[in-house]
């Protein structure tokens, strides 16, 4: 796990789709754009946010409705995964969906294990693409429940020692763990067939 940064934020207002933090503090974060991060707040409440940019006092973030005014105040922020430095192809896959990801309902077309890579292909229905996920150098795979309806739930990325761990949890269909030493993403066409 990374250490944690004391950050304080003074205001939170939303711009687009995007909240925009005012903040302090007595450390330079060294956070990148689209990092995940896990903040908690002066209640202890734990929270995703995705950062949109850093810049000097101003922080904008994607986070749920319901943390606006909690993350008011005095909270702790700690790096989950970075997707732009541990995803090959994270950058293309952003400039059209915004942030990496979560895939939230939507569905896995294509599922395959060949050599030491699983491949997901996963119809991201907000963009109307086909995002080709290549999990390379598996360590640990409890992928299970394949179907012709795979529906997920939520897509993860986490640092792990061993690599990244990515987990799948779903609404109907293939979920699980997987721990891989690093990840590919690409949109593919629909005629590649999946």
């Amino acid at each position: 796990m990374t250490k944690e940064s004391n950050i304080k934020v003074l205001d939170c207002f939303k711009v687009q789709d995007a909240y925009h933090l005012t903040y302090e503090s007595e450390e330079v974060l060294t956070y990148n754009n689209f990092d995940i991060l896990m903040a908690r707040d002066s209640q202890n409440q734990s929270f995703i946010i995705t950062l949109k940019s850093i810049e000097k006092n101003v922080l904008e973030v994607y986070m749920s409705v319901q943390y606006e005014k909690s993350i008011i105040g005095n909270i702790k922020a700690q790096l989950l995964f970075s997707p732009l430095t541990s995803i090959e192809g994270a950058l293309e896959v952003i400039k059209i969906t915004k942030m990496f990801p979560a895939c939230h309902y939507d569905k896995i077309v294509a599922f395959q294990e060949q050599n030491n890579d699983i491949i997901l292909v996963i119809e991201l229905t907000h963009v109307n693409k086909k995002m080709k996920l290549t999990l390379c150098g598996i360590k640990e795979n409890e992928l299970k429940g394949y179907t012709q309806n795979n529906i997920i739930l939520q897509l993860d990325f986490r640092n792990h020692q061993d690599g990244i761990e990515v987990e799948i949890d779903s609404m109907e269909g293939l979920h699980g763990t997987v721990i891989c030493s690093n990840v590919k993403a690409e949109f593919v066409s629909d005629d590649l067939g999946y």
